[in-house]
């Protein structure tokens, strides 16, 4: 037998499972959830009862507190993270010189700074930087050299791979001690 719920002039529903003999004993209710069946058609998902209602509001606060310290975490870990590309772009630059050059760092957005401001200043000129594990290259838009290689070769050496689009290719491996070995065969490739 299929119990049918009519509102006059407002809806005719199949009942999706309230069994009361009058709406008002369900007192209060929460609506825990509302999903689209179909056009016009929505499944309402509600909790009733004081207790059940508590729970549910609890449960509510909790997971709006935790987001609410997720995204506070996130947004320090975002300004950290500006503070150092600011601190970065304003290092001076002119002590780097060469076209392959060695950093004692494994900080790839440090590095890939370095590289665009080198590059941004000269079209024809290329670069290559090779940290603890990491390798960037860029060249500029009028540069012939193959740095995409070199790259990838960089990389291979310390166990990795790497990739990259728009001139500018990043990588690195595992094996940060091979770090130097991988520099020295860069500069040979470069020559």
């Amino acid at each position: 037998m299929l119990r049918v719920v009519n509102i006059p002039n407002i809806d005719v529903e199949a009942c999706g499972g309230l069994h009361l003999d009058n709406t008002k004993d369900a007192e209060q209710i929460f609506i825990t959830k509302i999903k689209k069946v179909q056009d016009g058609v929505f499944r309402i998902e509600f909790v009733s009862g004081d207790e059940l209602i508590k729970k549910k509001r609890r449960e509510l606060e909790e997971f709006e507190k935790e987001q609410k310290e997720s995204y506070e975490k996130k947004k320090k870990i975002l300004e950290e993270k500006k503070s150092k590309v600011k601190k970065y772009k304003k290092e001076d630059l002119s002590k780097y010189k060469g076209k392959i050059l060695f950093l004692e760092t494994d900080d790839m957005k440090r590095v890939e700074i370095i590289g665009r401001e080198r590059v941004k200043k000269n079209p024809k000129t290329f670069i290559v930087i090779v940290g603890n594990g990491i390798v960037y290259g860029a060249k500029g838009s009028k540069s012939k050299k193959n740095v995409e290689k070199v790259v990838k070769e960089i990389s291979k050496i310390m166990g990795g791979s790497a990739g990259g689009r728009d001139n500018e290719y990043k990588g690195g491996g595992p094996l940060k001690e091979k770090s130097k070995e991988a520099f020295e065969k860069g500069k040979k490739m470069i020559k």
